[in-house]
């Protein structure tokens, strides 16, 4: 069984950009690296995606809603 998180580390989040995040009128995600995401809702939900590739097949996997779950803990579930 092949697993393998996405790669591309762009820049880290921070818990203050995060907090400066607004919703748009259409979904959109913003990146923290090494496969995390946080995904943006127009309703404003801000929740965490982990995207990976399990033999070869692209999967996510929601870990939680932000700030429920915080950034450091979604990047320790990532690695669960």
């Amino acid at each position: 069984m092949a697993l393998e998180s996405q790669r591309g580390a762009g820049m880290a989040l921070t818990d203050a950009q995060i907090k400066g995040l607004k919703p748009k009128a259409a979904r959109y995600s913003k990146a923290d690296g090494n496969g995390l995401l946080l995904d943006i809702t127009p309703g404003g939900v801000r929740s965490w995606v982990y995207r990976y590739r399990l033999n070869g097949k692209r999967e996510k996997l929601v870990l939680g809603r932000y700030p429920d779950l915080s950034l450091n803990s979604a990047r320790s579930r990532r690695y669960e």
